[in-house]
């Protein structure tokens, strides 16, 4: 009970920030305030689709938590799917000089059974995650190995990190390591634990470390195709 109640709080400041902005812009226009060009209503629109994507957040986890989360499973290559992720990230990653190393080829790796558009939300999340908090001049190491009769894929960069009491609090839901941050520059909190929901729902793991040396990893273990 104490936990709804913490969450329902949560959604509702979520909420309110971009609503509260969409009504203002609106009540601007209608009021003659603004002419209604382009420019005057893009404010409006980038609140709405930031409404639209909490919902299908929210949605995604009502789902998870209900058991009833649809995974369309095939075989798949899980080294190519987080080749095309790196580079779809790679103008992002470019412009605040991050360095990605790796996967790279390697030994032929089991394929895995996974849904391949709700993994791809997976590893955008992580590399997201990477990309969004980690200063300038960083640099990422992706790794993917055959482990435990599965493929384990992890993402190690050399930023600040998190205290261990944290690790543990990265997959809750609306938390975020700077509290100070705001929806539009931290995100709405529950990319990591839709990933974690995703990754359990095909029967594998999720979990975060310390970088030996400094910073931050986030791993994920996927059984193989039998």
């Amino acid at each position: 009970e104490t936990a709804r109640r913490a969450q329902t709080a949560d959604i509702a400041h979520e909420l309110r920030n971009p609503l509260a902005v969409l009504q203002s812009s609106l009540e601007a226009l209608a009021d003659q305030v603004y002419d209604p060009t382009p420019e005057n209503i893009a404010p409006a629109l980038e609140q709405v689709h930031t409404l639209n994507h909490l919902v299908e957040d929210l949605r995604t986890l009502a789902l998870a938590d209900a058991g009833q989360l649809s995974l369309d499973r095939q075989p798949l290559d899980l080294r190519a799917a987080v080749v095309r992720t790196i580079d779809a990230h790679r103008e992002a990653l470019h412009a605040k000089r991050i360095a990605i190393h790796g996967p790279g080829a390697g030994p032929v790796l089991p394929q895995v059974s996974a849904d391949a558009v709700r993994l791809t939300q997976v590893l955008n999340n992580l590399l997201g995650n990477a990309v969004q908090h980690l200063p300038d001049d960083s640099s990422v190491r992706v790794e993917i190995s055959a482990q435990e009769g599965g493929v384990m894929v992890c993402f190690a960069d050399d930023g600040p990190g998190l205290p261990e009491e944290d690790l543990a609090r990265l997959f809750d839901r609306f938390w975020r390591r700077d509290l100070s941050r705001s929806r539009h520059s931290g995100g709405s909190g529950l990319g990591l634990t839709i990933a974690q929901q995703i990754i359990q729902a095909h029967g594998g793991r999720i979990w975060a470390a310390t970088t030996p040396g400094g910073g931050l990893t986030l791993c994920f273990w996927l059984p193989a195709v039998r």
